[in-house]
């Protein structure tokens, strides 16, 4: 349900940073059965999530290539605040530049030594 509404309201950005409420209101939540499952088998009922990298191997943007970095807590734990996406921010840069340079390896002519992204 997260994802579905994070791709509908265009939210699965680099950098951008949604929490769950962000993309559906808690009481949506509650009353959808899909989620119900998630809660009882997996105790899923808070996000943190943000795309780390949007960008597919040859540079072109590509919906089809995101990579989230996600955190949850279960339903006795606290939600997820302003601060905790404050801290989350700073991160980001780090796991985006290491899809980047994988996939420019992937890339990359056959003997060649250095990376082609900086």
């Amino acid at each position: 349900m997260w994802t579905q509404q994070a791709v509908f309201l265009d939210k699965f950005k680099e950098r951008n940073v949604p929490l769950s409420t962000d993309l559906v209101p808690q009481e949506t939540l509650d009353g959808s059965r899909s989620y119900d499952e998630c809660r009882r088998h997996g105790d899923i009922s808070h996000l943190l999530t943000s795309v780390a990298f949007e960008v597919n191997p040859l540079g072109a943007p590509s919906p089809d290539m995101l990579r989230a970095c996600s955190f949850y807590r279960g339903a006795s734990d606290d939600t997820y605040t302003e601060g905790d996406r404050r801290k989350l921010v700073p991160l980001l840069p780090h796991p985006s530049r290491a899809e980047r340079h994988v996939a420019a390896a992937h890339e990359r002519p056959e003997g060649r030594s250095e990376p082609v992204v900086p």
